[in-house]
């Protein structure tokens, strides 16, 4: 009899034991009420571990949809939509005309990244046509980044006309990266800019799409006595190479 008591004890012992050890279940989150904290540089951010969870897009959709946040709540919520791994790509290109910071619709421009062809297409056109300049520069530099950037080739072109530096810098790389050897004779007009950055990035791009040509004599030679040491360096690497 002694014997079976403690190895009842022991048995209720072990069980106790193994109910201590279960993990205790994840608190409840209102994703309607959660706020962002403050980053090292000042911004407002969501946590990742917080987030990721589907409900988290619909909560967040719906506090952009409503209003009332500031622009830098905003800011955060966009940012951290694609975090969540729920859906937000066809409620954000149906939000972002009415989103009024310049700084938010570029951060929805920035999620075409993370979201399916067809609405990553629309975030990206309606970027382009934006009145913000840093939003068109985010447009030109989330083109490079989708597997039908190409079809932004005339957009592109256009950009590199764009009274704003930033958005003809990103746009001359952009040509660059997707390859658009339509792009040559518009990025060769662009290595005149009078801005450095954009003929560093035209210079840099002009010599992927149109190899050959970037060789010449008379475009090296003008690019060896460029303002710019960044500019004349691409100089001497190109003299030093063959087409």
């Amino acid at each position: 009899m002694k014997r079976i008591c403690f190895f009842c004890l022991a048995l209720v012992a072990a069980v106790a034991c193994a109910d201590d050890a279960q993990p205790a279940a994840a608190p409840h989150v209102d994703y309607l009420t959660l706020a962002p904290t403050p980053t090292r540089a000042g911004h407002l951010r969501f946590s990742t571990s917080e987030i990721h969870q589907a409900e988290a897009a619909a909560a967040f959709l719906q506090r952009l949809q409503a209003g009332g946040e500031s622009a830098a709540v905003r800011l955060a919520l966009v940012e951290a939509l694609p975090r969540t791994g729920g859906a937000f790509a066809e409620a954000l290109v149906a939000y972002l005309p009415r989103e009024a910071d310049a700084s938010v619709r570029g951060a929805i421009v920035a999620t075409s990244r993370r979201a399916p062809a067809s609405s990553a297409t629309l975030l990206v056109a309606r970027g382009f046509a934006d009145a913000a300049a840093d939003v068109r520069a985010e447009a030109a530099r989330a083109a490079a980044s989708l597997a039908d950037g190409a079809q932004f080739h005339a957009q592109l072109a256009h950009a590199l006309t764009d009274h704003h530096a930033d958005v003809r810098q990103a746009a001359a790389a952009s040509i660059g990266v997707l390859g658009l050897t339509a792009g040559g004779a518009a990025l060769l007009a662009a290595t005149s800019d009078a801005n450095p950055d954009v003929r560093v990035a035209a210079f840099r791009a002009y010599a992927r799409v149109a190899p050959t040509a970037a060789h010449d004599t008379a475009l090296v030679r003008r690019m060896a006595t460029d303002t710019d040491e960044r500019v004349r360096a691409l100089a001497r690497s190109l003299a030093s190479t063959n087409p």
